[in-house]
């Protein structure tokens, strides 16, 4: 693709109402350190785990098996 067609996609993304984050935006690539990978996945996988838990015991009731 030579810089002329890219230009003129950009030119009409814009027209079009979409934006694009610049390259370095979304950081720099490093890789996130373990601790804070670890407490994201605690942080969402407690509360659904509960859920599950919550409707499981909930379908046990409902079918009669508790």
């Amino acid at each position: 693709m030579t810089p002329q067609q890219e230009a003129e996609l950009d030119a009409a993304g814009t027209r079009a109402g979409v934006v694009t984050a610049p390259a370095g935006a979304a950081g720099d690539g490093a890789p996130s350190p373990a601790w804070m990978v670890t407490a994201a996945w605690l942080a969402v996988g407690i509360p659904i785990a509960i859920g599950v838990w919550v409707t499981l015991r909930e379908a046990a009731k409902l079918f009669g098996l508790t």
